[in-house]
């Protein structure tokens, strides 16, 4: 066979396996994504500070754009807090 031939034979098994093996892997790293993606989102929701049952009404006004900024909810917070400790 030709050499030239030959070669590009090689290189095209090669090329082949190559993609076997990164197709094989893709599955795993978007798993991992997702995961991390998912720790993220728990991560920004747990620095709100908001209670697990405001989490349905939060996500709403996300969809919405009609969420306070940080500092209005820290505002609330320690207004509540304020609200609480008079009591």
């Amino acid at each position: 066979m030709n050499q030239k031939l030959q070669k590009i034979n090689n290189e095209i098994e090669r090329t082949k396996a190559k993609i076997s093996e990164l197709q094989a892997s893709l599955p795993e790293l978007e798993q991992k994504k997702m995961e991390l993606e998912n720790a993220e989102i728990v991560k920004a929701f747990r620095s709100m500070n908001v209670a697990p049952g405001e989490i349905p009404a939060l996500i709403e006004k996300l969809k919405n754009g009609t969420v306070p900024t940080q500092s209005v909810v820290s505002q609330q917070k320690y207004e509540n807090e304020e609200e609480n400790f008079e009591n």
